[in-house]
């Protein structure tokens, strides 16, 4: 059709003559007749005999759907590529045959655009008063379409202004309503205030008796929540001194600066993971997705060279999860993609790194999936990456999740399944 509306006949006879052999091959019958009208209307000016046949085969499948309306105009558009091309008997015999179908289907009078093509045709054949007779009564057609229309638009517009005049009177009755319901309302209320007036005294020391209580529950659940995060922070803590003694058998002056970076991250994602804790609802859990997208884009941040332009993508659906768990994935994720950003393109100057996180509400599994378009690695292999890799399987275990990774010359991926 775009090729049509552009005037690219031949790609569109190209195209609508493959659109009717797939419809065929299918039988489709409303592609195979949309094929017919528009190859028809195609070729009716370069080969009017072909598009003639296309438009007796596209009335031929209305009258196999009983379409007779629809039939009766494919012999109208016959009759009138006849006339076109000065072939006035076969155009005659066309617009008869069109009359007979309408009368078929109960029209009581020929179309307007049947008695206008006989005016044409009488006319060019030279019978004016034939062709003078249908256009009389093509004129009244047009009369008495344009009397219907007009009395239809008579009647909605009486229609809506009958609607109009009883919506007034039913907003009038609304209003009335309204004025009582705020009188009742009013008169209620005042009741009300008496009554709560009477009762204000005792009302009082039983709200204070009831605040004094809940201000003693939440000062106690304070107390249990400052408790719990204490304790959080000295775990947490704890990974960081772990983390340290196993660096400091392996400290390279050369390499310094890169230890205390990949440190500043995995404290980073601790910090961040405290942020994102609500204290005043829950010590245990946090929002994930905000968790992870903050964490990966400061991690990607970190290891950024104007050199290299690498697109980091990350979809998440799951809301929240508890901070046992966040805290390994943070720290597996600042892992991945710190080792993704120094290693995987060296010899690249643009790259993606995708990160997943969904969650099966059926199963209450979760699945991590990341992955990397760099050098690629093997995850498993012993000495791989140095510390980072060795603590990124060490917090695999701890999750005690499933592991599945792959590699390439075209890239890294990993994939984790845990609850």
């Amino acid at each position: 059709m775009l090729c049509r509306y552009i005037n690219h006949k031949d790609s569109t006879i190209y195209f609508a003559k493959k659109g009717l052999e797939y419809a065929k091959q299918f039988n489709n019958k409303r592609d195979i007749i949309d094929a017919y009208l528009l190859l028809g209307h195609t070729t009716k000016n370069s080969n009017y005999l072909e598009a003639i046949n296309y438009t007796l085969l596209a009335a031929k499948e209305f009258l196999n759907r009983n379409n007779l309306s629809a039939a009766a105009i494919m012999y109208v558009n016959i009759s009138r590529i006849y006339m076109n091309n000065k072939q006035f008997t076969q155009a005659k015999k066309w617009i008869d045959s069109s009359a007979v179908i309408s009368l078929k289907f109960d029209s009581p009078n020929e179309e307007p655009v049947t008695l206008i093509l006989k005016s044409q045709l009488y006319d060019s054949l030279g019978n004016k008063d034939s062709a003078f007779y249908y256009f009389k009564k093509f004129h009244y057609q047009k009369i008495v379409e344009i009397r219907n229309q007009e009395n239809i638009a008579i009647s909605q517009l009486t229609a809506g202004y009958e609607n109009k005049k009883n919506e007034i009177v039913i907003k009038n009755k609304n209003k009335q309503i309204t004025f009582i319901v705020a009188l009742l309302g009013i008169i209620v209320g005042g009741s009300i205030l008496l009554f709560r007036k009477n009762k204000k005294i005792h009302s009082q020391n039983k709200t204070i008796n009831k605040q004094l209580e809940e201000l003693i529950k939440t000062l106690e659940q304070k107390q249990v929540l400052l408790s719990e995060l204490q304790h959080r922070v000295k775990n947490n803590l704890q990974h960081v001194i772990s983390i340290l003694e196993i660096q400091k058998e392996s400290v390279d002056f050369n390499n310094i600066e890169e230890l205390i970076r990949g440190n500043q991250n995995r404290i980073h994602s601790m910090a961040l993971l405290h942020k994102k804790l609500n204290i005043s609802e829950s010590i245990n859990d946090i929002e994930i997705c905000r968790y992870i997208n903050e964490l990966s884009e400061l991690v990607k941040h970190t290891y950024e060279s104007p050199k290299r332009q690498i697109n980091l993508k990350i979809n998440c659906d799951a809301m929240t999860m508890t901070i046992e768990k966040a805290l390994p994935i943070g720290l597996i994720l600042v892992e991945l993609i710190s080792n993704s950003m120094k290693h995987a393109y060296k010899n690249k100057t643009t790259g993606a790194i995708l990160i997943s996180l969904t969650k099966n509400v059926a199963s209450n599994y979760f699945r991590l999936y990341y992955s990397d378009d760099g050098s690629g690695f093997d995850f498993y292999q012993a000495d791989t990456k140095g510390l980072g890799m060795e603590i990124a399987r060490g917090l695999i275990s701890q999750l005690d999740a499933k592991a599945e990774s792959s590699y390439n010359s075209k890239g890294f991926v990993l994939t984790l399944l845990f609850q």
